[in-house]
């Protein structure tokens, strides 16, 4: 590649960093394969997007308010209230299960059974409901597993030792 082609393709990824390897060497006329190796070369690092919630405008100026009303609840009572976040999840009993890739590898398919070839997957499998308690200072309860799900009864029972 030039070097007029090296800042054409530096100038396109500063302009509008989502544009794409193969859309960039469309324009310029140059495999894929080239460019992203002038891309390495130049610094220019491409990287999955993170995920994160979208906010409204209202909920930004609450989100604000409401944690320093928080913060100031926390301060104010000195020892006498601790922070406590708890977090639950569901987990597929059966591993397999689990969402995500599988892979195989094979020379020849014909010689590859079904078995190997397929992810069998249940609509409704079973889950088992994970729960766990963190406070500000770091202590964290054991996890409480259970098959139904969580009520405020049996979250009072499973987790009234932590407190």
């Amino acid at each position: 590649m030039t070097n007029e082609k090296i800042k054409r393709m530096t100038k396109v990824f500063e302009k509008d960093p989502e544009t794409s390897v193969k859309e960039v060497a469309t324009k310029l006329s140059v495999a894929p394969s080239t460019l992203q190796y002038w891309t390495l070369k130049e610094g220019i690092i491409g990287r999955k997007k993170k995920t994160a919630p979208k906010y409204t405008e209202d909920e930004e100026v609450r989100v604000q308010k409401r944690a320093g009303k928080l913060y100031k609840k926390l301060i104010s009572s000195g020892d006498a209230k601790k922070l406590v976040i708890d977090d639950e999840t569901y987990v597929p009993v059966d591993p397999s299960q689990v969402p995500g890739n599988s892979f195989v590898n094979y020379k020849d398919i014909s010689h590859i059974k079904d078995k190997n070839i397929f992810k069998q997957k249940t609509k409704f499998y079973k889950k088992s409901l994970v729960s766990q308690v963190i406070d500000e200072e770091g202590r964290a309860s054991k996890p409480f597993i259970t098959s139904g799900t969580i009520n405020g009864r049996i979250y009072v029972e499973a987790f009234t030792s932590f407190y």
